[in-house]
């Protein structure tokens, strides 16, 4: 099978796929030592304007509750982020991006505008419009279907 035989998730993922690989290779080369799945939770932690509770992290990242708690683990102990418990209910604990996380973010975000414009070499900015409008529509019908 290929291009337009395959499942559009098939084709979406395999370009995801190719992309998260040479991403992953540009962070190792600029020594920043991170997962694509922990730059995930800790840009989605630093997106978050309320307190970030860890089941609404598992929420957002489609992921099961111990699956947040490793990755949590993983970039508390990197010094990425700290947990606190809540003060209005000791059962959660909220999430936040220390310093150091925030620095690893803006260093990851010069990775990214370095690299992105490569992705979209010989691509005119319709065809990225289209892109655009397509993934959202796509995005949007699955979201109907959860």
């Amino acid at each position: 099978m290929k291009g337009q035989d395959l499942p559009i998730g098939m084709v979406v993922g395999r370009m995801l796929g190719r992309m998260g690989k040479v991403f992953k290779r540009e962070l190792n080369e600029a020594q920043i030592d991170i997962t694509l799945e922990q730059l995930g939770l800790l840009h989605a932690i630093s997106e978050n304007e309320q307190d970030v509770v860890q089941q609404d992290m598992a929420d957002i990242m489609n992921k099961d509750k111990s699956a947040i708690l490793r990755l949590i683990d993983s970039l508390e102990k990197k010094g990425l982020v700290v947990r606190s418990i809540d003060p209005q209910d000791r059962r959660k604990n909220l999430l936040f991006v220390t310093e150091q996380g925030m620095a690893v973010l803006v260093k990851i975000g010069g990775v990214a505008a370095e690299i992105n414009p490569k992705f979209v070499e010989n691509i005119s900015q319709a065809d990225l419009d289209t892109f655009f409008a397509v993934a959202e529509k796509i995005k949007q019908n699955a979201e109907r279907l959860i």
